[in-house]
């Protein structure tokens, strides 16, 4: 990650989805989930600042762009 290689194993774009659904079951079931609203938060950064063909390891990027 280090040296920003994110060749894709698991693009970014489906691991969103995958979380957004969790999310979306979580709140059916009227379970909070407050890790997996915050990861599919950071998850859906890094698909809008262009890294959602990347491997879901580019999630690094977003989360440098978070950190103080």
């Amino acid at each position: 990650m280090l040296a920003g290689d994110f060749d894709p194993n698991f693009p970014l774009k489906h691991a969103e989805k995958d979380m957004m659904l969790s999310v979306a079951l979580g709140e059916q079931l009227k379970l909070g989930l407050p890790v997996a609203k915050a990861a599919d938060g950071v998850m859906k950064q890094g698909c809008a600042d262009g890294d959602g063909d990347l491997d879901f390891a580019a999630l690094y990027n977003a989360t440098k762009k978070q950190a103080p």
